[in-house]
């Protein structure tokens, strides 16, 4: 029962809005024919968006997937530098060398 009271209070204390939801209600089918190309353009601009912005989320995919391939190959390139300076001198290289150095001994310094 209070429900149907504050139904009933509100209906006598604002008639007015009442009375406008009631037209927009009625006249419902008519705006929405008569705003139909309006609704239409808007559903298509909705959808042009998402398509570009699906365009620029797998442009910016594919760019940042390049960036990464060229750090890890300059990485790798890198760490294969590093490896083959550091690496220990075999017992075939020393005899190599100091071969070298026999024949031309002006050149033992220079690590030819």
């Amino acid at each position: 029962m209070a429900l149907l009271e504050d139904v009933s209070e509100s209906i006598t204390e604002t008639p007015l809005l009442w009375i406008a939801i009631g037209v927009a209600a009625l006249s419902a089918p008519r705006i929405i024919t008569a705003g139909r190309p309006l609704i239409k353009g808007a559903i298509k601009g909705v959808m042009a968006l998402k398509e570009k912005g699906r365009e620029v989320v797998a442009e910016s995919k594919e760019r940042l997937q390049d960036v990464y391939e060229e750090a890890k190959y300059e990485y790798s390139e890198a760490q294969h530098e590093g490896e083959a300076e550091a690496a220990p001198v075999t017992h075939a290289e020393k005899s190599t060398r100091r071969a070298r150095a026999a024949v031309h001994p002006a050149t033992e310094g220079e690590g030819a």
